[in-house]
């Protein structure tokens, strides 16, 4: 499955776990902006 496949209210699924994980096991809350130029890398 490509990026393309993705709809929004999947994506925004992701970055909300992604948020969860981040602040679950590091403490620090991040933005979509942050993971979504961490995910262009």
């Amino acid at each position: 499955m490509s990026k393309m496949d993705l709809t929004v209210a999947e994506s925004k699924a992701a970055y909300e776990e992604i948020k969860d994980y981040v602040r679950e096991h590091t403490g620090l809350k991040v933005s979509s902006l942050y993971i979504a130029q961490v995910n262009r890398k």
